[in-house]
């Protein structure tokens, strides 16, 4: 795409992954707008693989509970449809809202995220919006974790966005801790301390 068209085409929407065995997707909106794809429209999807599909035509939306079922022309099947997932989805700022530069985005993104067992998740890269629920996608040293939206997770926003967002997540939604440094003797239990004769405890036998 030559560089004086770059700017022409926005990111709207990411696919989150296959839906059925007829070739539909899963899509969601990105960064907190709404949802813009529509039936007609031509779209980039990108990364674009070496082969597959890299552009197509939207012949289909239908509302879902976990996000939009898409199919786009040319894609028949699970077998193409799950190659789609993780996608972004780009289209013509021409085909977008007159008013699509004036959308408010979530402004979550780029802020740092603080789990109260945790510790530091990392920052906000993605916000992907469904009828149900804002998700976060964070980005830090556990890898990907995707945080949705609500108050039992979400403890406190500070207006100041130099202060993490934090939130308190169940076990099991944090992909794994980081790996810890050797522990120190000192630090484990007596039980675990290695076993001493009685003249190795100081003083003279």
């Amino acid at each position: 795409m030559p560089a004086s068209h770059a700017t022409a085409w926005a990111n709207i929407a990411r696919v989150v992954k296959s839906q059925g065995l007829k070739g539909e997707v899963v899509v969601v909106p990105t960064d907190g707008l709404p949802f813009l794809v529509r039936e007609g429209m031509d779209v980039v999807l990108t990364p674009p693989p070496l082969r597959g599909v890299r552009s197509a035509r939207v012949v289909a939306v239908r509302e879902r509970a976990n996000g939009w079922g898409v199919l786009f022309e040319g894609v028949h099947g699970i077998d193409i449809a799950s190659t789609l997932a993780g996608r972004l989805v780009l289209a013509r700022k021409a085909d977008l809202p007159v008013d699509f530069s004036s959308v408010e985005v979530a402004g979550a993104r780029h802020r740092a995220v603080h789990d109260r067992c945790h510790g530091d998740l990392g920052t906000i890269r993605e916000v992907l919006s469904s009828p149900a629920q804002d998700v976060w996608v964070v980005q830090g040293r556990y890898g990907e974790v995707l945080i949705p939206v609500v108050d039992a997770m979400v403890r406190d926003i500070p207006c100041d966005e130099a202060l993490p967002i934090e939130v308190d997540l169940p076990e099991g939604l944090v992909p794994g801790m980081p790996p810890s440094s050797t522990d120190h003797p000192s630090s484990l239990p007596v039980d675990d301390l290695p076993a001493t004769s009685p003249g190795q405890r100081g003083g003279r036998v």
